[in-house]
């Protein structure tokens, strides 16, 4: 059975701040971009149990940008809560707890 993902506001906002510098860069590059985080969320929804990456919660990484989507499961609602989508330029510290 297929987990659903869905995404809180602060996911939301990291990935259209993500996404809009990769625009203003290239339009092409920013639509690679948008692919990859889809491409990362279709995974989740068939196996979201990838690294605990902090106490709370566990991370994907993207392929070929530097970020991690950080997330939470709940096994019982068969869902996905997608809390970050952080760009691993950032310090550590500033994983979400």
């Amino acid at each position: 059975m297929n987990y659903k993902v869905k995404l809180v506001a602060d996911a939301k906002n990291d990935f259209a701040e993500a996404h809009m510098y990769y625009f203003k860069i290239s339009p092409k590059v920013a639509l690679k971009f948008k692919d990859e985080v889809k491409s990362a969320i279709e995974h989740l929804e068939k196996n979201p149990f990838y690294e605990l990456r902090t106490r709370n919660f566990r991370a994907i990484p993207l392929k070929k940008f530097a970020y991690f989507i950080f997330y939470e499961v709940n096994e019982n609602l068969k869902e996905v809560k997608i809390v970050a989508i952080f760009n691993t330029n950032r310090d550590t510290e500033k994983y979400p707890r």
